[in-house]
């Protein structure tokens, strides 16, 4: 890619994500009301969807083992399918909508309602676009994969 220079453009994009982990991780419960498994998996769908092997990697490798994830998790975060809780399942499909279409159908944010509160549906929505708009950036930018992390199943 002309123009761009992934030296300096690479510590800019992870000094953005670091800030807004540092915060996340600081805030209060009722901040951040999603569970961190499920902040989780609406990253890992989103970035595996949008192709972003560099930031799924990432995450993986700093936050799996606190998430719990298993093999067959992750590899269903990057290829979809069957095998999610019914709270997990929910955030997948909306990330997939997020993903699709910018938007959410009445029936799945009825289905999200009933299930979580406000502050953790906002939250996940805004996760969704942050992660893209990351995706965005370590794709056009052409990051180069960490070492240290898990590449794509």
């Amino acid at each position: 890619m002309s123009g761009i220079n992934e030296a300096a453009v690479k510590p800019t994009i992870e000094l953005l994500i670091h800030e807004i982990e540092t915060r996340a991780n600081k805030a209060d419960e009722h901040v951040i009301a999603a569970a961190l498994r499920l902040r989780e998996l609406m990253i890992l769908r989103t970035t595996a969807l949008c192709g972003a092997a560099y930031e799924w990697g990432v995450h993986v490798a700093a936050f799996g083992a606190k998430a719990g994830w298993r093999p067959e998790e992750l590899s269903r975060t990057v290829h979809g399918g069957p095998g999610w809780s019914e709270e997990e399942a929910l955030v997948v499909r909306l990330a997939e909508s997020l993903h699709r279409s910018a938007d959410v159908d009445d029936e799945l944010w009825a289905a999200l309602a009933a299930r979580f509160g406000a502050d953790q549906l906002i939250e996940l929505v805004m996760l969704a676009g942050l992660y893209h708009a990351v995706s965005f950036m370590v794709n056009a930018t052409r990051v180069a994969h960490e070492p240290e992390a898990p590449r794509f199943p």
